[in-house]
């Protein structure tokens, strides 16, 4: 354990990474709002949130918190030039508010309640560490109305905690590609994303049923009853929010697969050049282009090229 961190927070430390590994099992919403509720237990948050990277210029927010964790909805945003998440991402450091006062915060979106801010920022990396070289996948922040309020111990305890976080979603992200070359599942396209939430719709009309067909209800039962639909309806809009990441994610992983003369067939293929027209760009044969457009159809399990078109349009343009 990092010196910095004393025994107390210690030991909130080792209790939340067994409860977050159980918790991802679960649902992200719950695995997101755990991390949150086990760092408050060492310092004040008073706002929270967890970006993820897709592509260099966008980021989604599948979970953030400023005295509720209902008000504000999961969605994907650009990345703001200079801002704090690109700040984190290129430097593969924790941003601090002491740093410059706020400025980099300040140049980014802000969200929850737009009439305080905040006086004390911790803004840290999830990495994921190949052997080859450290990529920032996301970042976490935690955030106060107190100044001066985060210690080298909370620095500490917050980029611990996170890189537990970081390593249970790289483990989850590992198992899925790793059944994917089993076989076990397909790549996660728009309409494996369409059949999940029409299924967990399914499951919250039913549940809705359930509590209109209920002969008595008082009204402290029916407020409960729709605070927990509330909160399952936040769960399955984040947890859509990120089906549609790893939809971008696959169709990326997938492009990567293809040699780099394939990737520039490909992308000569979404423009709808025809062979000829491809052959000429590229100063290759004919029977080369063929080759390579095979290549790229099997790769995609695709028999015609307006499959790997579209694909490609909506997540490589």
């Amino acid at each position: 354990m990092i010196q910095t961190i004393g025994h107390r927070a210690a030991g909130i430390l080792r209790a939340a990474q067994k409860d977050l590994a159980y918790q991802i099992t679960v649902a992200h919403w719950d695995f997101y709002r755990a991390f949150r509720e086990w760092m408050s237990r060492i310092t004040t948050v008073d706002a929270f949130f967890i970006g993820l990277f897709h592509g260099m210029d966008r980021i989604l927010i599948p979970y953030h918190f400023d005295g509720n964790d209902l008000d504000e909805e999961p969605g994907s945003m650009p990345i703001f030039p200079g801002g704090v998440s690109e700040w984190v991402r290129d430097n593969l450091r924790t941003y601090r508010y002491a740093f410059d006062d706020g400025d980099v915060l300040n140049r980014s979106k802000r969200f929850g309640d737009l009439t305080r801010p905040s006086a004390d920022v911790l803004v840290a990396p999830l990495v994921r560490a190949p052997s080859e070289t450290l990529e920032v996948f996301g970042v976490a922040s935690i955030q106060t109305y107190t100044p001066h309020a985060y210690t080298e111990e909370h620095v500490a305890a917050f980029e611990w905690l996170c890189s537990v976080v970081a390593r249970l979603l790289t483990r989850e992200e590992e198992d899925r590609r790793s059944a994917e070359g089993l076989g076990a599942y397909s790549m996660l396209l728009p309409d494996d994303v369409i059949a999940a939430v029409v299924r967990d719709l399914g499951l919250m009309r039913r549940r809705i049923d359930g509590i209109l067909n209920r002969p008595v209800i008082t009204d402290r039962e029916y407020r409960e009853a729709l605070e927990r639909l509330g909160a399952e309806t936040a769960r399955l809009q984040a947890e859509t929010a990120e089906l549609v990441l790893h939809a971008h994610r696959a169709a990326e992983d997938r492009f990567r697969t293809l040699t780099r003369r394939e990737q520039e067939v490909a992308l000569l293929v979404v423009k709808e050049l025809s062979n000829a027209e491809i052959a000429a760009e590229l100063r290759l044969s004919e029977r080369t282009v063929k080759i390579h457009v095979g290549n790229i159809l099997r790769k995609y399990t695709a028999k015609q090229r307006a499959s790997v078109i579209a694909e490609l349009r909506r997540y490589l343009d």
